[in-house]
């Protein structure tokens, strides 16, 4: 009697084993996405937290904002209790040794009015003192403006885009 050899894989071991490498693969993919989209919301929210330390000095030490602009943009966000609706562009070059992931100065963007309309900014309402990106980061249909010690506020974008 003559004895066969396997001398290969099967066809249908090949396919499982493609299979189950298809599967592993999009879900690496889509964790790496949902990890990008975290990275971002907490660049985000460690600004904010920044911010909140230098501007909190910073109005010990001169008893005022760092602020000059009002932001006249779309506010697309629901305002946070004790929110007076005056929202100022933070002056980043007056609150010294800030590096930040997001938000630009709001020296480099003005306009000849001493108006803001450009998004990529922090602002800061002038009665609570709570600060807000104006662009937003979007997470799982959700936009985020900002984040607070109480609870995460929870935005709704109107029509908005990254």
């Amino acid at each position: 009697m003559k004895k066969s050899k396997n001398s290969g894989i099967s066809l249908i071991s090949l396919t499982i084993t493609v299979i189950v490498l298809i599967i592993i693969s999009s879900m690496l993919i889509y964790n790496a996405k949902n990890g990008i989209k975290m990275r971002n919301l907490n660049m985000m929210e460690n600004d904010i937290e920044i911010l909140d330390d230098k501007i909190n000095s910073y109005y010990v030490r001169y008893g005022a904002l760092p602020i000059e602009i009002r932001y006249i943009g779309d506010i697309n966000f629901t305002m946070q209790p004790n929110d007076s609706g005056e929202y100022y562009v933070i002056d980043l070059k007056a609150i010294e040794g800030v590096t930040l992931n997001y938000g630009l100065d709001f020296n480099s963007i003005t306009n000849e009015n001493d108006t803001l309309t450009k998004d990529d900014v922090y602002i800061i309402d002038a009665q609570s003192h709570h600060i807000y990106y104006a662009r937003g980061i979007q997470q799982d249909g959700v936009w985020y403006y900002t984040t607070t010690v109480d609870s995460e506020v929870e935005l709704q974008a109107k029509n908005q885009s990254l």
